[in-house]
């Protein structure tokens, strides 16, 4: 009894760390919120420093839901490092759809650097309203869908299993890409990312209208041919 006890604590600890790595990046916690990527292009680029390949790409953020999803407008950040509509916290390049440890080529943490900056008093004020702020918020209504252009770069490592030639050469790979919903800088106490006390404040002042959007959220897994990409 005790040596089968042990077994299954043991086989526990081994799959863990797979779930919780499926966990956190599934598409499936999304909430209502589907998030697909298509390719549009690859433009392999090749210089005396290394071999890049950037992966042009449109980002479709549809809400499958029956309310509305409002996210706060990231072009009103207001400490310098407002770089896109969207800002990676995450990306992960696998051999496989599933995204299992062992087959992920490369997983990347994003984001910006945490800032407290004094604007940011200002917006967390401008955004405590009855009602969503069309200036500073986004509005995602039932099957509504937003479209975002944006360029994902692959910086090919000369390792046995991620040079360009591997890369290049093997079966396509998968990329999944995971975006900041809520600033963390919009809290009081910026420095904990746990405890969301004025976003969730702001879900349940907006919550007969819709729903804010707090947690980051993830793409479906996209597929990237790169089996007839050529460097010049």
């Amino acid at each position: 009894m005790k040596i089968n006890l042990i077994i299954a604590i043991y086989f526990l600890i081994l799959i863990f760390p797979i779930y919780v790595c499926a966990q956190e990046t599934s598409a499936s916690n999304n909430d209502g919120l589907l998030v697909e990527g298509i390719v549009k292009s690859l433009q392999p680029v090749e210089d005396k420093s290394a071999k890049t390949i950037n992966i042009i790409l449109q980002i479709q953020l549809t809400n499958t839901g029956a309310n509305p999803i409002f996210f706060w407008n990231q072009r009103e950040r207001r400490d310098g490092f407002r770089f896109s509509d969207l800002i990676t916290t995450r990306r992960l390049l696998s051999r496989s759809k599933s995204f299992v440890r062992g087959e992920i080529l490369e997983d990347i943490p994003g984001g910006v650097s945490l800032s407290l900056d004094p604007e940011w008093q200002k917006v967390r004020k401008e955004l405590n309203q009855k009602s969503p702020p069309n200036k500073l918020t986004i509005t995602l209504s039932p099957k509504q869908k937003i479209i975002y252009d944006i360029t994902h770069t692959i910086r090919c490592k000369e390792t046995s299993n991620y040079s360009c030639d591997v890369l290049t050469a093997n079966k396509p790979i998968w990329l999944k890409l995971c975006y900041e919903a809520w600033s963390s800088e919009l809290e009081k106490n910026p420095r904990n990312k746990n405890k969301l006390k004025f976003g969730q404040s702001l879900q349940n002042k907006w919550k007969k209208e819709g729903r804010l959007r707090l947690n980051d959220f993830c793409t479906e897994p996209i597929q990237i041919d790169l089996t007839n990409l050529h460097f010049q």
